[in-house]
């Protein structure tokens, strides 16, 4: 499983899925360095609050618009990864 650097700050759901969602913000501030993306072996276009994975060095972005991406990528699902 290849794991991937977030580019874009987890939002509040984010966090929940995470079962993160009772840390402060400086834990947050720590721990995002050990939340990764992985790829979910879907293509397709991006919709809003889903993470995709893009770049000539591949990273993970949230996809935020109400409008879904025009394009297509690899969609992506956020991890907890171990100090």
């Amino acid at each position: 499983m290849k794991l991937y650097r977030i580019v874009d700050w987890p939002d509040r759901t984010d966090w929940r899925n995470l079962k993160m969602e009772r840390l402060n913000f400086s834990d947050k501030m720590a721990r995002k360095h050990h939340i990764k993306a992985i790829a979910t072996g879907e293509f397709r276009r991006a919709k809003k609050g889903e993470w995709y994975l893009s770049g000539a060095i591949v990273e993970a972005y949230a996809w935020n618009s109400e409008t879904p991406s025009q394009d297509k990528f690899h969609i992506a699902k956020l991890v907890l990864t171990k100090p």
